[in-house]
């Protein structure tokens, strides 16, 4: 994608200014990190497990700077 380069370079300049994107280590959901936009049923997997991110979400050390948009397993 040719915007790749593009965002990476965003996300340098942020990292320079302490802010990050959140991450989910454990693919699951974090109440407060995270928005549920939509959710899916899957047997296959416990509820609240992150099946994809729409929107990245970022923040500077505790504060919130956007949520992350997140689709997730709900049985």
């Amino acid at each position: 994608m040719r915007y790749q380069p593009i965002k990476k370079k965003l996300e340098n300049i942020l990292l320079k200014y302490g802010i990050s994107k959140i991450k989910f280590p454990y693919n699951k959901l974090i109440v407060g990190l995270c928005e549920v936009v939509e959710t899916q049923p899957d047997s296959n997997q416990e509820n609240d497990v992150i099946i994809s991110v729409l929107r990245d979400g970022y923040h500077k050390e505790d504060e919130i700077i956007r949520a992350a948009e997140v689709v997730v397993v709900k049985n």
